[in-house]
């Protein structure tokens, strides 16, 4: 490989490469035509860029030094570029002085593992549109006889991009070139000269087997090469069928874990979840007021609690339902109707226990429900029953006539 140029910020990395034969180091603002060699690395490590005076972590001070190298890859032809990505350092923001060696002191702390957004959108602003997403994974990869480590890996997006050079895993790549020829890395190529070299080596063979061939090459048939094309047709096809396939699969198992959360759930989250199942159970033809906790159905007046205790069921539960139930016959009472008015307990005590360790409800709540006229249902029944309404194993009507009429424990 001929001459390298490395154009980094990061002064421990200059003092560490310093002297070596056919690397060329420089800053910004002192680089050389890129085309004067046949590589140019990036380093994205530089601490230096990842700070922003203002407390966003959505842009960079070096913005302006960056953005002039944008144009210069795009430009650039018969060279090389490699863009190492940086590992999981701080990124500091929110300037508040100099101290008296003139190093900047910052307000906040962030990891760029917790900004990927921010981190892929400043990258793709300032220096190069990449395609991939970026993903927090840390591993390590034996390259050339060295072990390099790195804390990020790019992601294929739905479409294929470029050509992964070297991957962790099937859908995790340490690094990519592009239709354009750039490459890029999240491997820690500039961790010492060994590990460089070693990657120098591997992107020599890569370049070696990459040789440019004339477009009319395609046009030529040889051997078997239409049905080769055919196949490769075919595969791509069925792969686009089992990603979409695998998406509706995957958005499904995401609905459903967020149904299981009602197991977990206490407070103002367990309400508006047991809220929205009971809802969508009692029907279209049923009139809800979620403010009220009330459910009006051709069954029954519903009105519904849902409470969450880490141990046992308090009996205030059941008795100030009770008073909410009392309440709403007088209402009606008042307005000269009279309805079937019952009071539904959605109850999820011990909900930090695993499903399987939690002890039965006490009896004597039991008691105090049945001698109230009150139905406790367990958020685990109530996820059962919302299963079998979506299932089609239950109507509205059935659930309902049971909510309306049944007192003390659900039994499912």
């Amino acid at each position: 490989m001929g001459a390298v140029q490395l154009i980094t910020l990061n002064q421990q990395i200059q003092e560490r490469f310093s002297g070596i034969n056919g690397l060329e180091i420089c800053g910004l603002q002192d680089f050389r035509d890129l085309d004067s060699f046949s590589l140019n690395i990036f380093d994205m490590s530089s601490p230096g860029l990842w700070e922003n005076d203002t407390d966003s972590t959505r842009g960079i001070n070096s913005k302006a030094l960056l953005a002039q190298f944008k144009p210069l890859i795009q430009l650039s032809k018969g060279t090389n570029i490699v863009i190492a990505l940086p590992q999981n350092q701080m990124f500091y923001s929110g300037f508040s002085f100099a101290d008296f060696a003139g190093t900047k002191q910052f307000v906040h702390q962030t990891e760029l593992k917790d900004m990927i957004p921010d981190l892929h959108r400043i990258l793709v602003e300032v220096l190069y549109t990449i395609q991939h997403r970026i993903v927090y994974a840390p591993a390590r990869l034996e390259v050339e006889n060295q072990f390099l480590s790195a804390d990020f890996a790019l992601s294929q997006a739905s479409q294929p991009i470029g050509e992964e050079l070297l991957n962790f895993n099937e859908e995790q790549a340490a690094v990519v070139r592009y239709p354009d020829g750039v490459v890029l890395t999240t491997l820690d190529v500039l961790e010492s000269p060994p590990t460089l070299q070693a990657f120098l080596v591997f992107l020599e063979k890569e370049n070696a087997e990459n040789v440019a061939l004339p477009n009319w090459l395609d046009e030529v048939d040889v051997l078997n090469d239409k049905e080769l094309r055919a196949e490769q047709i075919r595969i791509e096809n069925e792969i686009k069928l089992l990603r979409n396939q695998l998406a509706a699969v995957q958005r499904e198992q995401k609905n459903n874990t967020q149904l299981k959360t009602l197991l977990i759930s206490s407070g103002d989250t367990l309400s508006k979840q047991a809220g929205r199942m009971l809802a969508e159970m009692a029907g279209s033809d049923a009139i809800i007021n979620q403010a009220e906790r009330r459910i009006s159905c051709a069954q029954c007046s519903l009105i519904w609690s849902a409470q969450s205790s880490k141990g046992e069921a308090k009996p205030q539960f059941i008795s100030e339902l009770f008073n909410q139930v009392m309440q709403e016959e007088g209402r009606l009472s008042d307005q000269g109707l009279e309805e079937n008015v019952k009071g539904l307990l959605v109850l999820n005590d011990h909900y930090d226990t695993l499903i399987s360790e939690r002890p039965p409800l006490a009896q004597r709540i039991i008691d105090i429900a049945e001698r109230n006229q009150i139905l406790v249902l367990p958020a685990s029944s109530l996820l059962i029953l919302y299963n079998s309404y979506l299932t089609k194993a239950k109507s509205s009507e059935e659930i309902m006539t049971r909510l309306g009429s049944e007192s003390g424990l659900w039994k499912d």
